[in-house]
């Protein structure tokens, strides 16, 4: 048990935390201190105390002071101090409700995470399940031990096994005799494969194509310009003979487009349009004869694009490529009749392009003159068909060499590479699988797989049992858990609470069931706009549960009897139509527990809490107060305290007639408790009389309007001392520009002895 807190020093607000007179904890010990006074602080020291983790502490030292945290506490079993950081020893027989129970096992915020529930889980369901799940994760250590071990054994292995081969064929492998020469004769039969699938990859020859003239190149020479009349014809070529050059005919049709309309002469300016010459030549230099040069243009066009350099040169390129690939199959066959020469096609390409262009240069300069026959053309024209024919002709030993190609790659396609590797393979890896490195890494293979499968096994043995344990008692659990919050008159239950084996952790999962609907805890993850806890419960339902939890796991807990339990603020977040439930279960812990500590800022919470129990020498209250700077931890009169709280002002009166004030207080203070304290006596003596929103003044106003037979009549005759006492009191409540007068004593004294007559005669 808690005996006593001695002292705690630089931990939250208690720079300095004393005991003062006889703070002795008891069974039932019940700490009252206001908001801000350092009850959580002292939930988190025995939380420390528990645990023997020292962050608890740690975590609260106080800032901007000397000295580290220091604790010191009086259990049954001796002293527990807090020195350097950790303790001297440590009470796990401690239960612990408060923010950090909550923010560790049940929710933070508003969600459910998996961590709670591994907690809670945990603290479910028990020593024997908790040893349990324990062995299941150590199983699991072991079990990835022995995977990361078989990893890199694998790893080893495939290091020094010929690929691709894979691990588990390499540990089947059993020696055969022989082994040199099977893998020399494999070896020399996958190297003759081989060579055939490059075989197969290698090109065919390309036919041959060799362009021919172009006719339309030829027939144009052949054409004259069609004539009107043959006479002007004669005159205007027997100018161009007598009068130009071989050019003329070009430099007339061209001088003939500068003649405007005004016929004047581009030379000279003179007129033209009466020479008959000019005349001629615009009959000579007809449309007939411009199309005939544009005929004759294209002609040229078409000999330089079929006849060009760029064409030649293909033809020459594709020969070479053919003459390479017929020495690339020197190895396998002899394809040399299938080469070529292209130098007989080269001149005789050049020369009849070369003569053939004149020819049609020279019509282009002269389109009227007569066709004539031309020897030097029709004999390169038959030099360049020859030579083209030739090489035609190549494309016959082409397609032979084609055909023998094409055998030999079939022969090479049906040799079976595959099979030969696969047994090359084999038998090589059949010698590494003997060397002694292989085999001491195949054998501890082999052991940490079987290791690994017993793990397993093992594993999925105590998982079984565990499941059947765990599913029992979660089951107890949340029947517990549902009987309190009925009591507790929640509208809501829990449903599908069973173990949970997410992520390979032992935990719990369950829902909320509101009208028979269950709803999913839900996370992070969970979209807005779906039902879960964190939108079908409010915050005080959300307390609620918290308390239950703690409450069905005390419930369940075999133990109980050697247990001190520490509920730090229970009330805290509570429906106030809870308080009477939470007073009740607090007091059943009371009887069955070995000691129960309440701390909270609720008089009246601790006070029913007192009232309840019946052996009130088994109960102590104490009190967290300041004590000048510091803080103090003393005796609590805990009726005294509740009765003051009630009749706070009629004490703070009477105190002062009889001790003036030496108790504390000014005279504007007690001033002022005269008119709350005659409010109340009024409304305790006629409490359908005077609404919650009436002073004083307005209670005067009803007594004298009360009509015959109503209670208030009674107090008609007394109706002129109240208002005197009202009209003295009600000038002590103005705050600034009305501020209320200096209070004289003498005076003060008078209206509070006349204020307690009233009271008690009314």
């Amino acid at each position: 048990m808690i005996e006593k807190i001695i002292k705690v020093e630089n931990v939250g607000r208690f720079v300095k935390l004393a005991a003062k007179a006889d703070v002795q904890f008891k069974r039932l010990t019940l700490i009252y201190g206001d908001n801000g006074h350092g009850k959580t602080t002292l939930a988190g020291i025995l939380r420390s105390l528990q645990t023997g983790d020292p962050a608890y502490v740690q975590e609260r030292a106080t800032l901007g002071v000397n000295g580290s945290p220091a604790v010191e506490i009086r259990l049954a079993a001796g002293n527990a101090s807090f020195q350097g950081g950790q303790w001297s020893q440590t009470m796990p027989d401690l239960e612990i409700f408060d923010s950090t129970f909550i923010n560790e096992n049940v929710y933070t915020g508003d969600r459910v995470e998996s961590e709670h529930r591994k907690h809670l889980y945990e603290v479910v369901v028990g020593a024997a399940a908790v040893a349990l799940a324990h062995q299941v994760d150590e199983i699991d250590t072991k079990s990835r031990t022995a995977a990361h071990d078989i990893t890199e054994l694998e790893t080893k292995l495939r290091g020094i096994i010929q690929a691709p081969f894979s691990v588990d064929e390499f540990l089947t492998l059993v020696p055969e005799n022989g082994l040199e020469e099977k893998i020399s004769e494999r070896t020399t039969r996958l190297s003759a494969v081989r060579k055939s699938r490059e075989i197969v990859a290698r090109r065919e020859l390309d036919p041959l194509t060799v362009p021919e003239v172009p006719a339309k190149s030829i027939d144009i020479l052949q054409v004259a310009v069609e004539r009107k009349t043959e006479g002007g014809d004669k005159l205007v070529r027997q100018h161009i003979q007598d009068d130009l050059d071989g050019r003329g005919e070009q430099w007339l049709r061209q001088g003939l487009e500068y003649l405007k309309e005004d016929h004047a002469c581009p030379f000279c300016t003179q007129s033209t349009e009466k020479v008959e010459l000019v005349a001629l030549l615009r009959d000579y230099f007809s449309t007939k004869y411009r199309d005939h040069v544009v005929l004759i243009e294209r002609a040229i066009n078409a000999l330089d694009q079929t006849l060009g350099d760029d064409a030649l040169h293909g033809v020459q390129k594709r020969v070479l490529a053919n003459d390479g690939l017929i020495r690339g199959w020197a190895d396998l066959a002899d394809l040399s009749y299938a080469t070529c020469s292209t130098d007989a096609l080269e001149h005789a390409w050049r020369h009849v392009r070369e003569v053939l262009r004149d020819a049609l240069k020279r019509r282009l300069a002269n389109p009227s003159e007569p066709p004539s026959k031309d020897e030097h053309l029709e004999a390169a024209l038959h030099d360049f068909e020859e030579a083209a024919a030739a090489v035609r002709k190549v494309n016959e030993q082409i397609a032979r060499a084609n055909e023998q190609i094409a055998d030999i790659k079939k022969q090479a396609a049906a040799t079976g590479e595959d099979v030969l590797e696969r047994e090359l393979r084999r038998f090589r890896n059949m010698q590494i699988r003997q060397q002694p490195e292989a085999t001491d890494l195949c054998a501890k293979l082999t052991a940490g797989r079987q290791q690994k499968k017993n793990y397993e096994d093992e594993k999925k043995k105590t998982r079984s049992q565990l499941e059947t344990i765990a599913g029992s008692i979660l089951q107890k659990y949340e029947q517990a858990i549902n009987r309190l919050l009925q009591k507790f008159g929640a509208n809501f239950t829990l449903t599908g609470t069973k173990p949970s084996f997410q992520g390979g952790r032992a935990s719990s999962t369950y829902q909320i069931s509101i009208n028979n609907t269950p709803v999913n805890l839900g996370d992070e993850k969970t979209p807005r706009g779906t039902p879960c806890f964190r939108t079908a419960l409010s915050s005080g339902d959300k307390s609620t549960l918290a308390l239950a939890f703690f409450l069905a796991r005390l419930e369940q807990d075999p133990l109980l009897a050697q247990k001190v339990i520490v509920l730090d603020d229970p009330l805290s977040s509570l429906d106030v139509f809870r308080t009477a439930c939470t007073q009740q279960e607090i007091c059943r812990l009371g009887s069955q527990a070995k000691q129960v500590v309440v701390l909270s800022h609720d008089a009246d919470f601790l006070k029913h809490i007192y009232d309840t129990n019946i052996d009130k020498a088994t109960i102590k209250s104490l009190q967290v107060t300041r004590d000048g700077a510091t803080y103090a931890i003393k005796e609590w009169d805990i009726l005294k305290a509740c009765l003051e709280a009630a009749y706070r002002d009629f004490f703070l009166l009477r105190r002062y007639l009889d001790e003036g004030l030496s108790t504390g207080g000014d005279l504007l203070t007690i001033a002022r408790a005269i008119r709350p304290y005659l409010e109340g006596q009024l409304r305790g003596r006629f409490p359908d009389a005077f609404p919650a929103t009436d002073y004083l003044g307005d209670f005067i106003g009803r007594i004298r309007n009360a009509g015959a037979g109503t209670l208030l009549v009674g107090l008609q005759p007394r109706v002129q001392e109240l208002t005197d006492i009202n009209d003295y009191s009600k000038q002590f409540h103005h705050n600034g520009p009305g501020a209320p007068p200096v209070v004289n004593p003498i005076e003060l004294e008078t209206f509070v002895k006349r204020t307690l007559i009233y009271g008690q005669l009314g």
